[in-house]
């Protein structure tokens, strides 16, 4: 049933979205604290902040009351001790909390707790960058024994939704298929693969070239295709359509350099990190500061105006995984591609 609810909400909210759009998809950085120190993140993480408390989440939550989407993002979530009252304040369809799987107790904890209590979907997302060796040397030593330990963990919770990421990087394209085969073999709802974006700590990080990509498509859109997501008849049928034409998109944006279809960035999807500052996508500048001008008043200002037709304009191109869920799904042009 909370399938068919999303699938409702988004099309109630593609033909509104011409004629009153709002912002559907909340992408809420409540910490920049990790503990890790991944070398191809791209969040400021070394930089002590005054994080937004719950009270102030709280007046966030009041303006956006009615979103399909609500990613919580880091730094680690669960770092956050009040991480469960502060999805408690938001009324969503799908909810998102991505974690690196270092403290296993205090994830498994966490996350159950918010499984049990909420109305909307739950999906946990894992960090995983490469095989053992690859993945310790991105990120942490033994950090790969614990993440999968995690998921081991998180599995036996009933009805849990759990996927893992990999962002693809020259460190790990050449066994980033290898990887997707041991993946698969734990059985996941999902494996997915993002591209590098942004400025990553370590400059070293590299995404690979366009060629080198494209030579892996087919075999990452045959394991791909190999999910169910959790997900039945037409609604597997569109999943898997909608995760094959986000490829197609992301691979002609880095091959054309600007942006295949529209980007909803400021329409329908926004940032807010964590010290409050805002901005209409990660990879873009903030437009102010929650804690000196209102939301409301961020949200009608000229600086907001400027950055969305600037990304209107092509100024920027991209391929962040985040923006493309409503640039795909909040466009009725590319319905037939979902549905064939």
């Amino acid at each position: 049933m909370k399938n068919i609810s999303v699938i409702t909400k988004v099309l109630k909210e593609t033909m509104l979205s011409y004629f009153r759009p709002s912002i559907k998809h909340l992408i809420l950085h409540i910490t920049n604290r990790c503990n890790m120190r991944c070398r191809h993140c791209f969040v400021d993480i070394d930089k002590a902040v005054q994080e937004l408390t719950l009270n102030e989440i709280g007046t966030i939550s009041k303006k956006f009351s009615d979103l399909i989407w609500l990613d919580i993002g880091g730094g680690e979530p669960t770092l956050r001790d009040d991480l469960e009252e502060i999805v408690s304040l938001f009324d969503f369809k799908e909810l998102s909390i991505p974690t690196n799987g270092w403290d296993t107790n205090r994830i498994v904890k966490m996350l159950k707790k918010i499984h049990l209590n909420t109305d909307g979907k739950l999906i946990v997302t894992l960090s995983l960058d490469g095989m053992q060796r690859t993945h310790d040397e991105i990120r942490c030593p033994m950090s790969f024994e614990r993440t999968i330990q995690t998921f081991n963990r998180l599995k036996e919770i009933n009805g849990m939704r759990i996927k893992f990421n990999t962002v693809l990087c020259e460190k790990n394209v050449e066994e980033i298929i290898d990887l997707m085969h041991f993946v698969r073999g734990l059985r996941p709802a999902f494996h997915s693969i993002l591209m590098l974006r942004g400025v990553s700590r370590d400059p070293s990080m590299r995404l690979p070239s366009v060629e080198r990509m494209k030579m892996l498509e087919s075999d990452i859109y045959r394991i791909q295709r190999s999910y169910d997501y959790g997900r039945r008849g037409i609604l597997l049928r569109v999943q898997r359509n909608y995760q094959a034409y986000k490829r197609e998109l992301t691979m002609k944006a880095l091959e054309v350099r600007r942006q295949p279809v529209l980007c909803r960035a400021g329409i329908s999807h926004l940032v807010i990190w964590p010290e409050g500052s805002v901005s209409i996508c990660e990879l873009l500048s903030s437009i102010g500061n929650i804690r000196e001008k209102t939301l409301e008043g961020l949200l009608n200002s000229a600086e907001m105006k400027r950055a969305i037709s600037s990304v209107r304009k092509g100024d920027c191109f991209c391929t962040h995984d985040c923006n493309m869920i409503e640039n795909i799904l909040l466009n009725p042009n590319s319905y037939l591609k979902l549905l064939r």
